[in-house]
């Protein structure tokens, strides 16, 4: 089963760190909650959803873990 994840923080420990290790374990980055525009351009460039809040995120039900 592959998970889709979200990241709440689309900072330098997130990009660099847990998304290769979630792609490594087989997931999938679906979305992170960045207020930071330039990060979430960067998460979109990723192929993920990007949403201003956790709250946004959460509510969109699109991520496993």
């Amino acid at each position: 089963m592959v998970f889709n994840w979200g990241i709440a923080g689309f900072g330098w420990v997130a990009r660099d760190h847990a998304v290769p290790g979630i792609v490594a374990a087989g997931g999938v980055l679906a979305a992170v909650a960045e207020p930071d525009p330039v990060a979430r351009a960067a998460a979109e460039v990723l192929g993920a959803r990007a949403f201003p809040s956790l709250d946004e995120l959460l509510a969109a039900r699109c991520c496993d873990a």
